[in-house]
């Protein structure tokens, strides 16, 4: 192998990690998407829990008088 041909398959060692590197941040930016959608989820869900958690305790410090 002379020089040419060692220098061309370095390139191609380091064009095939390229290729890897890029598809690893395709699938980070993907799973980043996702995590940002699921946040929204949860934090939609617990902000609904904390105003059921408000109204009860609102219920509990007013309750209602006892039918004997």
């Amino acid at each position: 192998m002379d020089k040419e041909d060692m220098i061309l398959e370095e390139l191609r060692k380091l064009n095939a990690k390229v290729d890897t590197m890029q598809q690893n941040v395709s699938q980070l930016k993907e799973d980043v998407a996702q995590l940002k959608e699921d946040s929204e989820i949860t934090r939609t869900g617990v902000n609904a829990l904390i105003e059921w958690a408000e109204d009860v305790s609102n219920a509990i410090r007013f309750p209602l008088p006892k039918l004997k």
